[in-house]
């Protein structure tokens, strides 16, 4: 009993000296999360199919490249480490290799995969430390974020600590910004020292934060401004970044970077309304653009003339413009008849205005001549011909709609064999992964980007809205894999017929958010720190109740949690209600005049023609024996000799007259 009590005491004592450690807390609730040690009867069903299947379409996957004549980077990471082989059966390339390369440069090691870590190790497979062979990384791993392509900021702390292979390596850590003022950098320093975690772990990839040391001084009216408003309202925030914009000097470069596309459709096109000139890439969609949804419904139109949904939104486009009465008329008392017989129908088209008979009798014309080519020419020269017969250039403003129209009537003709569209849904799906061109008009255009395209780069002021905004929720994945050393782990998704969810699925979805929480920081981190003189930040938090301010941690707003007050806040408009003006406004797009006709064809120049030349016999130089070239070298050999030695030293006593009989000889015999 005694023993007990000193037990309990020893006990007591330990629990009270464990208070406050909330690191231990946070360790001992990542136990509860851990699934059990074995798989379960259902996920070993999921498993096998998967290692039974993945395999078979793994070799269609390569069938399809060997046919497209197409790779991508993990075929080619892949490729390049089977070529080398192994440890115990190197290939000749390996050996060949390994006597060539002696020194290895590599940037942006921060960002690197299994897979080319791997590939690095058999490069320098077998170095010594004491041989005449050098490996140099670069890297800053609080600017790694390329998780999504498998890259793995844990690999550059284990280089750091333990080398890569059999190459140790001596870190050397630079700690001087010499991009931004003093201003943005104390900011940076301030707000990510907190958001940064405060250990290092090597599995889940938690970089600390390496606070930077100022080069450029303090300025006046630079720095960091923010924009924090109670609730989302991406009108007024567009609004404010168009303020910012215009009040910037133009000669100074300026970019928006946001963390997703999406997050920028009220922006750009708040920049058009504003007439501010942009640059952008891989931003606007290109289904978006009304050129194209135009000319998407022509296609459609004449490839299926049932598509009632296509017929309508021609008659509505542009270069007809028909007024909602007039479609009225002419569509809504026969909903069975197709529209193109309805545009055929003259009874009906007398009950249209008379501004709406001239452009429909316009539009049936040019759509008669075009379908009676349908089958006997390609869809794209079909399409192209009706567009320009229809005026199509006309109605749209800038180079960049143009170039996007070419774009369109591209990918239709290679979505075209034999005279036909192989498939219109396929041809939308491709639609969806291209974008509309924003080339820009003047010398300095706004920069507008993601911030994965902005890295490596810098500009003078920087933008990023959105920080409130949560990031596209990705689709479930088949299945979830991770290693840790020589282990792999892998969490098959649960069978659909089965309610119970897997526990071990769960953990490696949990694992897979904790990392891309951590990435997060990393990625506002990299945003901040592309600007040089001023730095301006917006977004919104989810609410404010009384004092207390609500945010997700899924949002870049979250790394700015210790410095959010109430009174920083700025009160939304969001409530406020849009005028009947602005709903309205879409209803009536701008078309082109009724009169409206194309211009005349210049006339051709004429050109006086000339007598086609008569071709001059030239004759073969058959004189020009072996003498003659062996002397045509050997003088051009000597004078490429006096421009390497120079003229000064070539005299009459050294000239040609005693060296090019000796070499002539030579070359003789």
């Amino acid at each position: 009993r005694k023993e007990e009590k000193k037990r309990k005491k020893e006990f007591q004592e330990l629990l009270e000296s464990l208070l406050g450690n909330n690191k231990l807390l946070e360790e001992l609730l990542n136990v509860r999360k851990l699934p059990n040690p074995q798989y379960d009867d259902e996920d070993w069903i999921v498993l096998r199919a998967l290692l039974h299947l993945l395999p078979i379409a793994e070799k269609h996957l390569m069938q399809v490249f060997s046919e497209k004549g197409l790779v991508d980077f993990q075929c080619v990471a892949s490729s390049a480490l089977k070529s080398l082989g192994t440890d115990e059966n190197p290939t000749d390339l390996m050996l060949s290799l390994d006597n060539k390369i002696h020194h290895i440069l590599i940037d942006e090691y921060q960002d690197t995969s299994r897979t080319q870590l791997e590939l690095l190790k058999s490069l320098t497979r077998g170095w010594e430390s004491d041989e005449d062979r050098s490996l140099f990384i670069v890297g800053d791993p609080m600017q790694s974020i390329y998780l999504f392509r498998e890259a793995e900021v844990g690999l550059f702390l284990d280089a750091k600590l333990n080398g890569i292979g059999s190459v140790k390596l001596t870190p050397l850590t630079l700690k001087s910004n010499f991009r931004s003022t003093a201003n943005i950098v104390e900011w940076v320093n301030k707000s990510f020292q907190w958001a940064f975690p405060r250990e290092e772990d090597i599995f889940m990839g938690s970089i600390q934060y390496s606070p930077f040391l100022t080069v450029n001084p303090m300025q006046d009216g630079f720095g960091v401004e923010t924009q924090i408003y109670t609730a989302r309202d991406n009108r007024k925030e567009a609004t404010k970044i168009a303020e910012i914009l215009n009040g910037i000097n133009k000669n100074e470069t300026r970019a928006i970077l946001v963390r997703a596309r999406t997050h920028l459709d009220e922006i750009v096109q708040t920049l058009k309304k504003e007439d501010i000139d942009f640059k952008a890439q891989e931003i606007d969609p290109l289904m978006n653009r009304p050129i194209i949804q135009d000319l998407f419904a022509l296609l459609r139109a004449l490839m299926h003339p049932y598509d009632r949904t296509a017929w309508l939104a021609i008659l509505r486009a542009r270069w007809c413009g028909l007024s909602l009465p007039d479609m009225h008329n002419l569509c809504f008392r026969n909903k069975e008849s197709s529209v193109w017989k309805l545009m055929n129908d003259d009874n009906l088209i007398t009950s249209l205005s008379k501004d709406g008979k001239k452009r429909l009798l316009s539009l049936r014309g040019k759509l008669q001549t075009a379908l009676s080519l349908k089958g006997r020419i390609s869809p794209r020269m079909l399409l192209e011909g009706l567009w320009i017969n229809l005026c199509g250039p006309a109605c749209y403003k800038g180079s960049d709609s143009m170039q996007d129209a070419e774009g369109f009537f591209n990918l239709v003709d290679s979505a075209s064999t034999g005279g036909e569209i192989d498939s219109l849904s396929g041809l939308a799906s491709r639609l969806k992964d291209l974008y509309a061109i924003h080339s820009g008009n003047g010398k300095n255009p706004v920069e507008v980007m993601t911030i994965h395209k902005a890295k490596g780069l810098e500009f003078d002021h920087v933008i990023i809205p959105g920080i409130g905004k949560e990031p596209f929720q990705s689709e479930k994945s088949l299945l979830f894999w991770m290693e840790r050393g020589e282990d792999l782990l892998l969490a098959p998704m649960e069978k659909k017929a089965v309610n119970i969810r897997s526990a071990l699925y769960n953990y490696m979805s949990g694992l897979k958010k904790d990392k891309g929480l951590l990435e997060q920081t990393r990625l506002f981190y990299v945003a901040c720190t592309r600007a040089r003189k001023k730095l301006y930040i917006s977004g919104n938090v989810k609410s404010l109740k009384g004092d207390i301010i609500n945010f997700s941690e899924k949002t870049f707003i979250s790394a700015l949690k210790p410095m959010l007050t109430p009174e920083m806040l700025i009160e939304s408009d969001e409530n406020i209600p849009v005028s009947n003006d602005e709903q309205i406004q879409d209803l009536n797009p701008k078309s082109l005049p009724s009169t409206w006709e194309l211009p005349d064809v210049v006339s051709s120049i004429d050109v006086e023609s000339e007598p086609k030349t008569v071709e001059i016999e030239r004759p073969e130089f058959f004189w020009a024996k072996s003498g003659i070239r062996h002397l045509g070298t050997v003088i051009h050999r000597y004078f490429y000799k006096i421009a390497e030695e120079g003229l000064d030293s070539w005299n009459s006593q050294n000239g040609f007259g005693a060296v090019i009989p000796a070499t002539l000889q030579l070359k003789s015999a």
